[in-house]
């Protein structure tokens, strides 16, 4: 009997693979045992076609950047958190999810214009959740600090005495910033991982030479390069603050702010940069699926692709979101011209925003994946590839929601 019945398992679980997704996993199941599995014929019956009901009526006046938050504390549990009043209060980011939102700010400058542009016409916008905020507060604090020690090197008188080449002073220092530099150019992609990875080993090894110095002779160098490298290096810094930690309990904006004082001031007078908090920006309502395991996200994710008003387990529907991103751009054209508005939030709401703005169909919106940290324009050069999507175990996934994957 007992051969029987995990037969009838197998087999079961094995027909539930279609068209390339596979919709509850057997771990995952055994914990959201009060949702009913089903296939992806019987979860579509039913289904009527609703196409977005909104659109965008006309050219927009200003420039708009998506960035979703880092990795949070509800992404590493494992689990959905879309009720404002859990998100708001808890679930911020963790060490990575830091790392991730300091090293955003090296895209940022790319997209914005570069280090020179007139931050005045900037505008940073968050979600109200806690891991929207915090990566916004990580993500600007990189970039104040990033465009004071510019600005302490270009005023400085002095300059001159950090710009020696083969300086036996700067041996240890140059040292430093060539593994930085080759670092970036051979594992860009690998700087930040769970255990700190190559760029905190490298800080470790240098942890003393964290400085004005060090800043000086980056810049130095960026300024005598070839023009390709030019930009490597001035992201050298960006990459050293998203390493968060040099030691155990030494964080490397802390260890930055204590060696040159100095930067406070200009940071106040100069770069400040606050952030408006907009509840429209908020995560996707997931209703009874909140606090369910990522891997439910498959009972809705399907149906939007067809159902623009899908409402199913109390869900906020594609049309929903897309009516206070609507709302939230429409009082924005009204109140800016000419500005960069960056918008800090959350991938579904970021997917279906970008859409919507780049005038394509918004039910599309899980096939435009949004990474943790990413920063990506929102018109249409900012649309990614579309990738269907392969779901896959949330006990083996990374981000708060599955990753795309090629279908096989």
């Amino acid at each position: 009997m007992l051969r029987v019945s995990w037969a009838f398992v197998f087999f079961f679980f094995t027909v539930m693979i279609e068209v390339s997704y596979t919709y509850v996993s057997r771990r995952a199941a055994s914990h959201t045992s009060s949702l009913p599995l089903t296939t992806l014929e019987d979860l579509l019956v039913d289904v009527e076609d609703t196409p977005v009901a909104l659109r965008m009526p006309r050219q927009l006046q200003n420039r708009y950047l998506g960035l979703r938050h880092g990795q949070s504390m509800a992404n590493i549990a494992g689990i959905i958190s879309s009720d404002p009043e859990r998100g708001c209060k808890i679930h911020g980011l963790s060490n990575l999810g830091r790392a991730q939102a300091r090293a955003a700010c090296a895209s940022l400058f790319e997209k914005i214009g570069g280090r020179n542009v007139d931050w005045t016409k900037v505008v940073f916008l968050s979600s109200n959740f806690t891991r929207a905020r915090e990566t916004a507060e990580e993500c600007i604090k990189s970039l104040q600090l990033s465009l004071a020690i510019k600005h302490l090197y270009d005023t400085d008188p002095n300059k001159s005495s950090y710009k020696a080449d083969n300086d036996l002073n700067f041996k240890e220092i140059d040292m430093l910033i060539h593994k930085l530099f080759t670092a970036y150019t051979d594992f860009s992609d690998s700087l930040q991982d769970p255990n700190h990875g190559i760029l905190y080993d490298i800080l470790v090894e240098f942890k003393s030479q964290v400085g004005k110095a060090l800043f000086y002779r980056i810049h130095h160098f960026a300024e005598s390069s070839k023009v390709e490298h030019e930009q490597k290096y001035l992201s050298l810094l960006e990459n050293m603050l998203s390493s968060i930690y040099i030691n155990e309990d030494r964080d490397v904006i802390e260890a930055i702010e204590k060696e040159i004082p100095e930067l406070d001031h200009i940071i106040s007078s100069k770069y400040t940069m606050p952030v408006q908090i907009d509840n429209r920006l908020r995560e996707r309502y997931f209703g009874v699926l909140d606090a369910e395991l990522l891997i439910t996200y498959n009972y809705v994710w399907p149906i939007d692709r067809i159902d623009a008003n899908n409402k199913r387990y109390n869900v906020e529907s594609v049309n929903e979101v897309v009516s206070r991103v609507y709302g939230l751009v429409h009082d924005l054209e009204r109140q800016y011209t000419d500005k960069t508005i960056v918008m800090v939030s959350h991938a579904d709401t970021l997917q279906i925003a970008q859409a919507f703005m780049a005038n394509i169909d918004a039910r599309t919106f899980s096939q435009i994946r949004f990474k943790n940290g990413e920063v990506r324009y929102m018109e249409e050069k900012g649309l990614p590839v579309p990738s269907p999507l392969e779901y896959k175990d949330p006990f083996e996934s990374v981000g708060d929601k599955f990753e795309p994957v090629p279908a096989r």
